[in-house]
């Protein structure tokens, strides 16, 4: 399973991720472009925390939608979920500006571990935490 949260100003936001390709081809970006990504997460103003059951691998975020503006971070990115675990990936604000659309991605592990013990305890109680925040290289 895969924990995050995400914040937003934004009316309306989609964040996408993949599973991670150390180097994305024309082919690769096609497909996604034609298929989609293989999830992605519809973002609403203030503050929502997911918990989701995804495959094991390592995944990247590959794209965020903002009205007429969007990012790629294809290869940039990475982050590990193992079967069996709850993975926390990081707190994910999504900020456009006048003309680009951005995430930064911010380590509070503690707030999640409140969130999951609160909102998922048998999860919690059965599944080891881990942490795979998400860093991107430049």
């Amino acid at each position: 399973m895969v924990a995050f949260k995400v914040t937003t100003n934004l009316s309306h936001a989609q964040l996408q991720y993949k599973k991670f390709l150390a180097q994305e081809t024309r082919e690769s970006m096609t497909r996604e472009y034609f298929l989609g990504p293989d999830e992605a997460v519809v973002i609403k103003p203030g503050e929502k925390y997911w918990l989701m059951s995804v495959e094991p691998g390592d995944y990247m975020w590959s794209k965020v939608f903002a009205y007429t503006r969007e990012a790629s971070f294809h290869s940039s990115n990475r982050f590990t979920v193992e079967a069996g675990k709850i993975t926390y990936v990081g707190h994910i604000e999504v900020i456009a500006d006048q003309d680009m659309a951005r995430i930064i991605v911010k380590d509070d592990e503690a707030d999640m571990v409140r969130y999951i013990q609160s909102h998922y305890p048998i999860y919690y109680s059965n599944m080891k935490m881990e942490k795979s925040v998400t860093e991107f290289r430049r």
